[in-house]
Order: C-alpha cells, then sequence, then structure tokens
C-alpha cells in the first residue's frame, strides 16, 4: 500500500444487490406471515374450534349427524290405564240411592276413573241406556236394602275389589223364635236393616234385650224385654213375615219356661212341650198357660196365669184346662177354670 492513500473495500456488483434485497424482502415477508398466523390462531382459530365443540355437544352419542330413515312401521300408542279392572261387575243391580254424585255422558272406563280419582268411592253404578254414572261410598253389604235388583238389564254395579271387610256375626249371638215377636213394649224401630244388622243395633243399644224383624219390610224394632217378661205381648204371627230374636240368659232358672212362653233347645219348658217356639201343655195343644211354677208375683207366671198362695202358677178363671190342679179355684169344669 502506497502511503498517503486509504484502502476502499470492494462494492459488490449491481447483480448482487439485487439479490441481497430479494432476499431481505423474502425475510421480511416471512416474519410478517408468521405475524399474521399467530393473530389468525389466537384469535379467529379459537372462536372456530368453540363454535365446533358447541356443535358436538349438541350432537348425539357417536357424532353420528345423519337422520335415520323411517322404518315404515306405525309408533306404538301407550297403554290406556285399566281403570275398569280395578272394579267386580254385578249386571241388572244397583243401589237405589247412596250417591256421592252423578254424572252424564260417561262411559264404564271413565266412571272407574271418577270413582278412582273421588274421595272415599269404594262404587259406582252405570246405566247401559242414558250413560249415566252415578258414585257411591257404600258396597253391597253396607248399603244392605239399597242395593236392589233391576230385571230390564239397564242398571250395572261396579265393586272396587278388596273393600269388603269380613262381617261380624251379630246375629249368631240370639235365639231364634220364627213366627213370633213382642206386641209392642218398643224402644225404637229401624227401617231397611238385614237380621244381623238390627242385631248389632240391640247389642249397642243400652238395655236391649231383644228385637222383632219383619221379612217384608225389613222392619226391626229393639224392647227391652223378653219372651218372659213381655208375657202376653209375645205373640204368634202364622204368616212368619215376623221373626222374635231374643239373647240368652245365663241363669239356669230363668231358661225355665213354662205355658204360653218361648222356647227352644236353650230355654226349656218345664210343665208342657215345646211346639213351634212356645210352651204348651201336653195335652192341649193352645200355648194358654201352665201351673205348679214356682213364683212370688202374677208377673212370674205366663199368659192366663196368677201367683197363688201357695207361690204357684194357677191358671185364672175362663182358662182352659185338663186338670183342677191346673186353677186357682181348683175347679176345671169342662175344660174351663172356674
Amino acid at each position: 500500500m502506497q502511503a498517503g492513500f486509504t484502502q476502499i473495500p470492494p462494492q459488490p456488483s449491481g447483480g448482487k444487490k439485487v439479490v441481497l434485497g430479494i432476499l431481505i424482502f423474502l425475510i421480511v415477508l416471512l416474519i410478517l406471515s408468521g405475524i399474521g398466523f399467530g393473530v389468525w390462531y389466537f384469535f379467529i382459530k379459537e372462536d372456530e374450534d368453540e363454535d365446533e365443540d358447541e356443535i358436538e355437544d349438541e350432537m348425539p352419542s357417536g357424532g353420528n349427524t345423519t337422520t335415520e330413515e323411517p322404518s315404515g312401521e306405525e309408533p306404538e300408542e301407550p297403554e290406556e290405564p285399566d281403570y275398569l279392572g280395578n272394579f267386580t261387575l254385578f249386571p241388572g243391580h244397583a243401589l237405589k240411592g247412596n250417591n256421592i254424585k252423578c254424572s252424564k255422558d260417561s262411559t264404564p272406563e271413565t266412571c272407574a276413573q271418577n270413582c278412582l280419582e273421588t274421595e272415599n268411592c269404594k262404587s259406582f253404578d252405570f246405566n247401559t241406556s242414558s250413560n249415566n254414572c252415578c258414585l257411591s261410598s257404600k258396597t253391597r253389604k253396607t248399603a244392605q236394602s239399597a242395593y236392589t235388583e233391576y230385571p230390564d238389564g239397564a242398571w250395572n254395579f261396579y265393586e272396587l275389589k278388596g273393600v269388603e271387610q269380613p262381617v261380624t256375626d251379630f246375629l249368631g249371638k240370639f235365639l231364634h223364635f220364627p213366627g213370633h215377636a213382642l206386641k209392642g213394649n218398643n224402644m225404637k224401630c229401624i227401617q231397611n236393616l238385614t237380621p244381623n244388622t238390627c242385631a248389632q243395633n240391640c247389642i249397642e243399644t243400652d238395655g236391649c234385650k231383644s228385637f222383632d224383624f219383619n221379612n217384608s219390610s225389613n222392619s226391626c224394632c229393639l224392647s227391652t224385654k223378653t219372651s218372659r217378661t213381655a208375657q202376653s205381648a209375645y205373640t204368634k204371627y202364622p204368616n212368619g213375615e215376623w221373626n222374635f230374636y231374643e239373647l240368652p240368659m245365663t241363669s239356669t232358672n230363668i231358661q225355665e219356661r213354662i205355658l204360653g212362653q218361648a222356647c227352644n233347645d236353650v230355654y226349656k219348658c218345664v210343665n208342657g212341650k215345646c211346639e213351634n217356639g212356645v210352651c204348651v201343655d201336653y195335652e192341649d195343644p193352645e200355648p194358654t198357660g201352665g201351673t205348679n211354677f214356682e213364683c212370688t208375683k202374677n208377673s212370674d207366671c205366663g199368659r192366663g196365669l196368677s201367683c197363688s198362695s201357695s207361690r204357684q202358677c194357677k191358671k185364672e178363671s175362663g182358662v182352659t184346662c185338663v186338670r183342677p190342679s191346673e186353677c186357682a179355684s181348683g175347679q176345671c169344669v169342662n175344660r174351663k177354670c172356674k
């Protein structure tokens, strides 16, 4: 190098400058592209991913978005509840009265549904002609005589299954004297009962010892009297409509009966025979009275008898007799006590 001159580095040729500029441009372009991709990924792509997640959540399990082709079969209808199956049918019968409510334009099924949905409903009547439906809290047994037969067949009775409870045999506690009753001497009379419910009423009524029951009218008459204490009021009814029921006594001598009084396997006749539920003389078919029964007052004796000074029941004047000893006067003339 010569003194006094500064060495200048060699300058690139024009072609090289062009190549270098292109390289710098490409580098800058790549950098800007990377920045742009980052912006797109973090802002736009993230929103798209969220949308896809929402779509996947809405898709059925498995992600299958295809719709199944119909098979051509009709969808099955849900089965209707069998309301009527909860009831027992008694055709040609219904309860007379005793209704909770009645409705029109019904069917047996809707009537059964109404009963099941109504508090305390145990049965219903349905009229096949008018489509009337009447709900009731009664059953055949509790309705008693209101349970009625309708031969024309228009009415049908439906009773809820399992509502009937075993019925207590109140009647079994009484002695039965068919064809007899007490004339008068009633505590009270009740209509439309059964012999068993009449017996229940007597047991549940203070002082009741007997009752009369009429088979035709279903009348029940309670009494404090017995066939013994009622004396002549204990009457025979040959038509058989009336029946007399009496609670048995425990005292042995109370169970001994004299002529004209009620008798059966428990109440024995002491001086006669038991015929058709009444003590009669062995030789006298009519229950006109008895003798030689120990007494303290006239009421201890039967019909047509009085208590004599010897404390024995004797027949009064005019009463049919067989032997003089039966009469209070000691005289039996033409089968009549003098």
